[in-house]
């Protein structure tokens, strides 16, 4: 009895050991579940890896990301458990939403559902990275678009620098309670 525990600790203890040299087998067919894919899987290290041109499209949303770097799934766990901050680093991206065929359904507008889609995209943010920084970004809409220079998630606060909206030009800090 005590071998079979032996041995299934010593089997646990190498598979999380090897992360950083398999995750890139595996993240190809977990990320089509998601509707994502990538170009390459590098190890940044031991802790930390870079997938490069992702892409995710969901839903008539695409986003595309030419890096992204993260830590591995065991450092953020250990991480997370311990509240520590764990970091993103996104290079270049852009998101596109593409027209609707049929019209969306009626929401109610305003400042309060718009507190409540940020304190809900805040917390998930906070939740899987508590530190995110990007290069230059874009999102575009039927209509419209809105361009980034950078922007840096950090405790609860979004910084964009060279933010664009038409001929509005600024940059801006935005502190959001996650609780």
């Amino acid at each position: 009895r005590g071998d079979i525990f032996d041995a299934a600790a010593l089997t646990m203890l190498l598979v999380i050991a090897t992360v950083p040299w398999w995750l890139g087998l595996a993240l190809p067919s977990i990320g089509r579940r998601y509707g994502a894919t990538f170009s390459s899987y590098t190890t940044v290290g031991y802790g930390r890896f870079a997938l490069n041109d992702v892409a995710v499209h969901r839903n008539g949303v695409t986003v595309t990301v030419s890096r992204i770097e993260a830590e591995t799934p065991g450092l953020w766990l250990w991480r997370h458990v311990r509240a520590e901050r764990s970091r993103l680093v996104a290079g270049d991206w852009t998101v596109k939403v593409e027209k609707r065929s049929t019209p969306p359904t009626a929401q109610p507008g305003g400042w309060v559902p718009l507190r409540a889609t940020l304190k809900r995209v805040a917390g998930a943010l906070d939740h899987w990275a508590s530190s995110i920084a990007t290069a230059r970004g874009r999102v575009r809409w039927p209509g419209g678009e809105i361009g980034l220079g950078s922007a840096a998630w950090t405790a609860g606060e979004l910084s964009v620098h060279a933010l664009q909206y038409r001929s509005l030009q600024l940059n801006a800090t935005l502190a959001v309670s996650v609780t």
